[in-house]
């Protein structure tokens, strides 16, 4: 059995499923991301090859059957960047706060380098 295809598979339904299921904005967050991992993870899995080397080739040796594909692992990588990009931006814009007016400020004024008691 192929437990390393479970577990991917396995992480794609529970991340499916923290997606359709919650209706907290950062609950569907962190399930697109898991779901996101669990898509790079499978990726990953089958382009596993048994025995293979690195895809430089040597003087005479030819076959491409000894070597790795490494176009899996560059588009993996390109996926990553995405998931960083699109996980990046929800949660800055969920970490922000809104600023108080300058009448709320106990006795501040805003000025452009700092704030500055009010005389």
């Amino acid at each position: 059995m192929n437990y390393p295809y479970l577990v991917a598979i396995g992480l794609l339904m529970v991340g499916l499923y923290t997606m359709i299921a919650q209706r907290n904005l950062v609950k569907k967050l962190v399930g697109m991301t898991v779901f996101q991992t669990a898509i790079i993870l499978f990726f990953l899995l089958l382009s596993v090859k048994r025995d293979g080397t690195l895809p430089i080739v040597e003087a005479g040796r030819l076959d491409p059957a000894g070597y790795m594909n490494p176009l899996p692992h560059v588009l993996m990588l390109t996926a990553i960047v995405v998931a960083v990009a699109t996980s990046g931006r929800p949660e800055a814009a969920a970490s922000i706060r809104v600023r108080p007016k300058v009448s709320e400020c106990a006795g501040l004024t805003h000025s452009p380098l700092r704030f500055t008691a009010r005389r």
